[in-house]
Parts: structure tokens; C-alpha cells; sequence
């Protein structure tokens, strides 16, 4: 299962009440999570909006730790270039 795939099981276990394993389960033998959701009463919107906002939120972090890192090198003396720093010695 991708982690997209896990975020909706956790979603449906939540809105449900169910145990997770048991939304597993229940997937295996359901073609798709839209149906698995309107089966567990669960409006398939509101588990599509926290995929959207757990993306978001992904993107964001994964952005921050590119610029602190980047910034980091900088700091250290580094280039970001790869081509301009190819022996890996500060300053260049």
C-alpha cells in the first residue's frame, strides 16, 4: 500500500470507529475506497479534503527541509552547485 492508500485507511478507521486491520481487510475485498467509504457511511469528500491537506502539508515540509539545508551549506561554506563544489571543498 502506498502512503496515500494508508492515509485514507487511517481516515475511514477514525470516521468509522472500525480498527484499521479491520478497513484492511474490508479493502481486499472492495474494488475501490469510494465504495468502501459510502458502505461505511463515511463521506468520501471529507477523507479526499485530508489527503489534499496531509499533500499540502508534505510538500511544505519537504520544501522548508530543502531551504535549511541549502542554507546550512551556504553557511558552511559550501556551494549548492554540484558543479561548482565537485571536489566537495568549501569555498570552491
Amino acid at each position: 500500500m502506498s502512503y496515500g492508500e494508508l492515509l485514507v485507511a487511517n481516515s475511514l478507521a477514525k470516521a468509522s470507529g472500525k480498527p484499521f486491520e479491520a478497513i484492511i481487510a474490508m479493502k481486499a475485498k472492495i474494488r475501490g475506497w469510494g465504495e468502501l467509504s459510502r458502505k461505511l457511511g463515511v463521506n468520501p469528500d471529507s477523507i479526499a479534503t485530508r489527503a489534499r491537506k496531509a499533500s499540502e502539508q508534505l510538500t511544505f515540509a519537504s520544501t522548508r527541509r530543502d531551504r535549511r539545508r541549502d542554507e546550512n551549506i551556504r553557511d558552511a561554506g559550501f556551494r549548492t552547485s554540484p558543479s561548482l563544489n565537485a571536489g566537495g571543498a568549501p569555498g570552491g
